[in-house]
């Protein structure tokens, strides 16, 4: 992976406090978290022990380790406009404001890292495809794929489901 631009998804972030790879992660990267992912999603994680432990990514943003980015109502509309509203439903919040910042082309030598399903479908059906990083790939480059959460985060599983996202938006096209 040539970038080390990255806008990593709740998901990912909550599994890299789970399986400690956090640390590398901001050590490698270039990390930013769009702002509902930032202040909505990303509470806490679960140890080793089963204990729940808060998650607070405040010393990282003022410190500039990980950067805030927000998108504006008018990118979020803009988002709304070209997706089919049902599939939208669907998708977090936060996976929405970071596709309507990947559309809006300011984002373009960025990588959007999440697990998701339905927001790597959404990549793809907006034909945004291309911005779309799995964490396997992340962790491969920086040499700790051993730390993989499990194989919905591998490429191959990321790939299928752009595949998915292509087909379901040529038949949403057809309608």
């Amino acid at each position: 992976m040539k970038s080390r631009l990255v806008i990593l998804d709740a998901n990912v972030i909550i599994k890299a406090f789970e399986k400690n790879f956090w640390k590398s992660l901001v050590s490698q990267y270039d990390i930013s978290i769009n702002s509902i992912v930032l202040r909505n999603e990303v509470y806490f994680y679960t140890d080793e022990n089963g204990q729940q432990v808060n998650i607070d990514l405040t010393v990282e943003i003022t410190s500039g380790k990980i950067k805030e980015i927000t998108a504006t109502a008018d990118e979020i509309e803009s988002l709304i406009k070209k997706v089919n509203p049902s599939f939208l439903n669907r998708i977090d919040d936060g996976e929405q404001e970071a596709l309507a910042l990947l559309l809006t082309g300011r984002f373009d030598e960025y990588k959007y890292c999440t697990g998701d399903t339905r927001a790597i479908k959404a990549l793809a059906s907006l034909e945004l495809g291309i911005f779309g990083v799995s964490l396997e790939e992340l962790l491969s480059a920086i040499g700790q794929k051993d730390k993989l959460p499990d194989l919905s985060y591998s490429k191959e599983a990321f790939e299928r489901k752009k595949v998915e996202g292509f087909q379901e938006r040529e038949l949403f096209l057809r309608k």
